[in-house]
């Protein structure tokens, strides 16, 4: 399912499987919260830096 799909009353947006962190660079983009959930630490720092690089004034990522 897509982010841009979901209902307006749905705010926060969960990827267990978040890889390279698309999901939550999608979400930050249309103003909508985004739990991902990555096991691989190479990939959730991969992640963190795309959603950081994109917007670093108003990401707020939290390890």
């Amino acid at each position: 399912m897509g982010v841009r799909i979901l209902n307006g009353d749905c705010r926060t947006v969960l990827d267990p499987f978040g890889g390279a962190g698309t999901t939550g660079l999608v979400a930050d983009r249309l103003q909508r919260n985004a739990v991902l959930i990555e096991l691989n630490p190479d990939y959730a720092e991969m992640a963190r830096g795309r959603i950081v690089g994109d917007s670093p004034l108003f990401a707020e990522v939290a390890t």
